[in-house]
């Protein structure tokens, strides 16, 4: 859980290489769709990067 809240607050702080680390997919499942989750409830990521972070979950 702690790893998937470093990956959203990463999103927010540089969404252009966080980016890239999580369209690889070479995070296990629940590590992937819960820093996805994480990042698609906070208030500080845009609407239009949360709907694309939408179509990354495995």
């Amino acid at each position: 859980m702690m790893i998937s809240w470093a990956i959203a607050e990463s999103l927010y702080i540089n969404f252009d290489q966080t980016i890239k680390f999580l369209e690889a997919k070479n995070l296990n499942r629940f590590v992937q769709n819960k820093s996805i989750q994480k990042a698609i409830e906070s208030r500080k990521i845009k609407e239009d990067k949360k709907e694309y972070l939408r179509t990354l979950k495995i």
